[in-house]
């Protein structure tokens, strides 16, 4: 069949990926806070950053 198996992604990439994430998400949330007075949340994993770049990943 012409299934496609979908292939691993090295483990530090994914660390590093989800690093900066965390990081980006924390400068907005700070930004957000000092303009509007408003606290944000942000939820982050490997698995959903491993997800995200299987989808966006160009061959």
């Amino acid at each position: 069949s012409g299934s496609k198996k979908p292939l691993p992604l090295p483990v530090q990439a994914l660390d590093h990926a989800t690093g900066y994430l965390m990081a980006a998400s924390a400068v907005h949330a700070l930004i957000r806070r000092a303009a509007h007075g408003e606290v944000t949340t942000a939820r982050h994993s490997l698995a959903r950053t491993a997800h995200m770049l299987s989808k966006t990943a160009t061959p």
